[in-house]
């Protein structure tokens, strides 16, 4: 259904949004054009806002920054007010939409960050990692505008249908350090997807292209089809088509694999069973950790690695893990020794200790409701019973491991004996009204 859009800010924002659109893909399908991604990614982003904040206008939406220290008034930049930023509008359009849109939000999420550092560092060209993220990033707004404003409204007359593709990766030995942050960045962010979004066309675009002879000279050579014009019965027999070309290219050693996400998942319910606590082991820094120390993978090379343990699949751009791998870090930290060599701060869980605020809070629990603890307090009690040393001592791990530990790079951590052996001390000087410890502390 077209809607009428009779709003002259509406209509601004809308040609606003269409000429950057245009602009994007122009720019992207320019001969010997070199920074075709960067500026894609510019252009892109300011037609999306621009989308959003028409979207937002329409139905009288406000998209204004309101002033932090006088809401009454809003933030202003040049004179201007300061509408939502396009992470903000992504967020506040998307809250409330069904989950077959969640592919497109994610798809704008990708690229913000490349944005952002297009806009205030270098950024290497990353045509054939990204093209299919393009790409749906522009289909993707083709199908919010005519959802939004109807089928007038649409763009597509005006597209070459649509991205030139050509492979501008730099050579293998000519990687930059910003180009491997990128792509690490890249592999990541599609470690942390679902495989029902990274599939979806929605999130990145994927062509399969089948030869066929023409019966009539007049057929196109490729015909576009759009998803949901499909029954059910067409997409399986389109997905079946799918598999095919993915498994002709996949490693078949990578079946049955897991992501770091889910490797992190297993070893973390097994770690906290086996010791009888919560050990989180992340993927982003647990397990990049042990990548690194049980050489899964081998510098910087991503086809360079320990196939007992890691496969790279080059298609998804993305690496799996084996079972051996997954069992292999569980039996090298089921050592308390190794565990803790690698990762110091597990042993807060392990051997349950607790912050000084978390001493205070239990210490209060066992005192009258007018009585009170002080950090200053704590630690003047603490150095008194010789639990822990002075401030300034240089020995900072001479503790009483009874009552305390000292973590590197921590403040000390305390046993719920010291909690014990503290408010039976505390509670008896309050109420005899006889602070033991400045006679301790004049007495050490």
């Amino acid at each position: 259904m077209t809607k009428i859009v009779r709003s002259k800010k509406t209509k601004s924002l809308l040609k606003k949004a269409k000429e950057s659109c245009l602009l994007a893909v122009d720019v992207y399908n320019k001969p010997m054009t070199t920074f075709r991604s960067g500026a894609f990614i510019v252009f892109m982003n300011i037609a999306w806002t621009s989308l959003f904040h028409a979207i937002f206008e329409y139905n009288k939406i406000n998209y204004y920054y309101k002033n932090k220290k006088n809401p009454r008034f809003y933030e202003k930049i040049d004179g201007e007010k300061k509408g939502w930023e396009i992470k903000k509008c992504a967020k506040e359009y998307f809250k409330n939409k069904d989950k077959k849109y969640t592919p497109i939000h994610k798809n704008i999420e990708f690229f913000i960050p490349l944005r952002n550092k297009i806009e205030h560092r270098f950024m290497p060209e990353l045509d054939t990692l990204i093209f299919g993220e393009c790409q749906s990033l522009l289909t993707n707004f083709e199908k919010i505008l005519t959802e939004e404003f109807g089928k007038k409204q649409s763009i597509n007359a005006n597209l070459v249908y649509s991205l030139q593709f050509s492979d501008t990766l730099p050579d293998k030995s000519k990687k930059t350090l910003e180009f491997l942050k990128i792509e690490n960045y890249i592999t990541d962010f599609k470690n942390d997807l679902n495989e029902d979004i990274i599939n979806d066309p929605k999130y990145r675009f994927q062509a399969v292209l089948i030869p066929i002879q023409n019966k009539n000279k007049a057929d196109v050579a490729i015909k576009f089809i759009n998803s949901d014009d499909l029954t059910e019965e067409d997409k399986k027999n389109l997905n079946s088509i799918i598999a095919i070309q993915k498994y002709g290219i996949r490693n078949i050693s990578d079946a049955g694999n897991f992501k770091a996400k889910e490797v992190a998942e297993k070893v973390s319910n097994e770690l906290s069973n086996f010791y009888k606590c919560k050990i989180k082991f992340s993927h982003s820094y647990h397990h990049n950790i042990c990548v690194k120390e049980y050489k899964a993978k081998r510098g910087r090379n991503k086809k360079n690695t320990n196939t007992d343990f890691c496969i790279y699949n080059e298609p998804h751009d993305a690496f799996s893990y084996t079972e051996k791998w997954v069992n292999h870090i569980i039996s090298k930290l089921k050592s308390e020794e190794e565990l803790l060599r690698l990762f110091p701060k597990f042993k807060k869980e392990i051997y349950n200790l607790f912050t000084v605020q978390e001493v205070i809070l239990e210490v209060e629990k066992n005192l009258d409701k007018n009585m009170t603890l002080s950090k200053k307090q704590h630690d003047d009690y603490a150095i008194a019973y010789r639990v822990r040393p002075l401030n300034n001592s240089k020995i900072l791990n001479n503790t009483n491991k009874e009552f305390c530990h000292h973590i590197k790079n921590t403040d000390y951590l305390y046993t719920r004996k010291w909690i014990n052996h503290l408010s039976s001390k505390f509670r008896t000087d309050l109420l005899d009204n006889h602070n033991s410890v400045n006679h301790s502390l004049s007495t050490t």
